[in-house]
């Protein structure tokens, strides 16, 4: 019987991590060992159940995470890995310093469509659309946008690592569905919404929802990873680039009108109908304190996931992110907040 490859996966009760974590072990656990990382005892005994080893600690701990990419096959980064630059510097300390009698590693970093994210606070669309097998554009990107020091140190440093590992930026979009994970079911962006529209009663649009951004099902994007993985293992360069994560694209202003008649529906706001929050454009500083809002919400965001596809990632899951939609309200009502 073959060995089986070691995983080393952080987020792995939140919502990305957590629905890799279900991908792996339901579908490869003949292939893998998987080490997950938890904050408590109690996360601990949710990732044992579901068949992983917990290891209690934090991605803030840079020590953890050095000793586990020093003597894991693969290193998952999920947990708050876009914009968590310690994080990601202990990781590639730890594959440095790995010995040079083990195979090569794989990392897989995640990052954000938010990087892409334009200003156009919802009033535009734009015509752009960044394609992986055109790196250009990407490494063009303003070192100020939304990850982009992060996936610059990330970059920069696999390009030192030569056969020590191959590294890999994964960036998802939008994200929707139900997480298949131990812990988070939902994630941030839509969610956000909903929480919003259910406290205030009524579902909210930033500017005129013009801006375009790309969208993925949770459980698509958790088998891309299990699709980028195989292909890393057969790399044999430390920098293999970005890799988008996108199967379609949707208006904002189709969201914010489609929430607006689920949230009617089901009786949690007084009309259907979605209202800016905010007066003067401040639409951003009212649904979360300030303009990184517009990150979320109110940018262009367009790319086109083209590695994976030649990889042979399509689309499998039925639902679209309009049609998720009343899933997401049922899960977010259901919260405590």
């Amino acid at each position: 019987m073959a060995k089986l490859q070691s995983v080393f996966i952080t987020g792995a009760t939140g919502f990305i991590g957590g629905s890799v974590l279900a991908e792996l072990i339901n579908n490869h656990k003949e292939e893998y060992s998987i080490t997950a990382l938890v904050r408590s005892e109690a996360k601990a005994k949710a990732v044992a159940t579901f068949g992983a080893t917990p290891l209690v600690g934090s991605h803030e701990d840079p020590g953890v995470l050095e000793n586990a990419a020093k003597t894991h096959d693969i290193i998952i980064h999920t947990a708050d890995s876009a914009d968590h630059l310690v994080s990601a510097k202990a990781i590639i300390a730890g594959l440095s310093a790995r010995s040079e009698s083990l195979p090569r590693a794989i990392y897989i970093h995640t990052s954000g469509t938010g990087v892409i994210s334009d200003e156009a606070r919802g009033l535009n669309a734009s015509p752009f659309i960044h394609n992986d097998l055109h790196p250009k554009s990407i490494d063009g990107l303003d070192e100020k946008q939304p990850h982009r020091d992060v996936d610059i140190f990330v970059r920069d440093a696999a390009k030192t690592l030569g056969n020590k590992a191959t590294v890999a930026i994964i960036i998802p979009p939008l994200i929707y569905g139900i997480g298949t994970g131990p812990g988070k079911k939902v994630t941030d962006q839509i969610p956000a919404l909903i929480r919003f529209a259910i406290k205030n009663k009524f579902a909210p649009i930033v500017g005129q929802g013009q801006n375009i951004w790309n969208n993925v099902h949770v459980k698509d994007l958790a088998r891309g990873y299990v699709y980028l993985l195989q292909y890393l293992k057969a790399a044999e360069e430390s920098w293999t680039g970005y890799w988008f994560a996108e199967t379609g694209e949707h208006q904002w202003e189709d969201v914010y009108k489609e929430l607006g008649k689920v949230l009617f529906q089901k009786g949690l706001v007084e009309s259907p109908i979605p209202k800016n929050p905010g007066i003067n454009g401040e639409d951003g500083k009212v649904l979360r304190g300030g303009d990184d809002a517009y990150d979320c919400w109110g940018g262009n965001s367009r790319c086109r996931a083209e590695r994976l596809r030649q990889l042979g990632w399509s689309k499998v899951e039925s639902l679209n992110v309009l049609t998720s939609l009343p899933d997401e309200v049922d899960a977010v009502s259901a919260e405590k907040f």
